[in-house]
């Protein structure tokens, strides 16, 4: 399901890779996710196949990601043009130690583009009233809206994640949208259902991987929480209000 729904993705946003580099960084990633599916299999080598003009690179970057050294998929086959990094950690510190795979400046002739996914983030769920795990994110966010690069996210449910995220995201980061939620066709092939709920209630509360994506670039000052932006203590250069940053090319231009 994880590369499925970037290619996915990507051809419903009219992207295409220039030929140069490609840097797909997966944030919020984990050790029993799609750092397994990373170590264990060649599905994500289909980026690869799809683009075989392009230098496909995946980051996977997330606190609960396993180091570099400890990746058991190192010695796999995989196509000449792909390869993989993990990096343990958020994305201030991964731009910190990476700035080469961060979007490249306007001007600067760089012929690379990145393209940052968040598979099941679930920081727009505020059902359990904990907003813990919205604050860890919202400084990474918050970054992440100023390099003006596609964005693309996944939830597990519609009820929940995909409402809560289309309000932090439009009216607290004020991103700008570019793909409005919606379903995708390349989720998980189970559903999961509270235990606890009664029968008549099952299908009010349900879980599956990558259920719906959506996809932000950019962002518009006018729309952020000001507020509860100055209360992150983040720092940073904005480079982007608009939408996307050139360099990605869409098929229709």
């Amino acid at each position: 399901s994880f590369p499925v729904t970037i290619m996915y993705a990507m051809e419903a946003l009219n992207l295409q890779p220039a030929e140069g580099d490609l840097n797909i960084v997966v944030l919020g990633a984990s050790r029993r996710a799609e750092q397994r599916v990373m170590c264990h299999t060649s599905y994500f080598h289909e980026l690869a196949h799809r683009y075989p003009a392009t230098s496909v690179r995946v980051w996977l970057v997330g606190p609960e990601i396993e180091d570099n050294q400890k990746d058991e998929g190192r010695k796999r086959q995989r196509p000449v043009n792909f390869s993989d990094s993990s990096f343990r950690g958020t994305l201030r510190d991964f731009a910190a130690a990476h700035p080469e795979a961060l979007p490249a400046n306007n001007d600067d002739g760089q012929t690379s583009d990145t393209l940052f996914v968040t598979f099941n983030g679930g920081f727009g769920n505020f059902e359990s009233k904990d907003l813990s795990l919205t604050w860890s994110w919202l400084p990474d966010l918050l970054l992440l809206s100023s390099f003006g690069a596609p964005c693309i996210f996944t939830c597990a449910n519609d009820y929940a994640d995909v409402t809560g995220e289309f309000a932090l995201m439009s009216r607290v980061v004020g991103f700008n949208f570019i793909a409005c939620p919606q379903p995708n066709p390349f989720c998980f092939a189970s559903t999961l259902i509270n235990e606890d709920d009664e029968p008549g209630d099952a299908a009010k509360r349900w879980s599956r991987g990558n259920s719906h994506w959506y996809a932000v670039g950019g962002y518009d000052e006018s729309r952020r929480a000001s507020g509860v932006i100055s209360d992150t203590g983040v720092m940073m250069k904005r480079r982007s209000m608009g939408g996307l940053r050139r360099g990605w090319l869409r098929r229709d231009d």
